[in-house]
């Protein structure tokens, strides 16, 4: 398997954030509400966001990059 760079991996997961933004703007286009009401609360869940009583560990960065990307 061929070494990826940071730099590789960065563009890797903001390209599945960006994958995942478009799922949602289509669901929100079908369903008005969908991103406040059902989205949001279970992105904070898998983000780990409202926890700051332990370190942030790499399973909750692609939640956590999604969010940013979501603005």
């Amino acid at each position: 398997m061929a070494n990826i760079t940071t730099q590789q991996l960065a563009e890797l997961i903001i390209g599945i954030a960006r994958s995942q933004q478009a799922i949602i703007d289509a669901l929100e286009s079908q369903k008005a509400g969908f991103r406040g009401t059902h989205l949001s609360p279970a992105l904070d869940n898998a983000a780990k966001s409202r926890v700051t009583t332990r370190p942030l560990t790499l399973q909750e960065f692609p939640s956590r990059v999604l969010m940013q990307c979501m603005g």
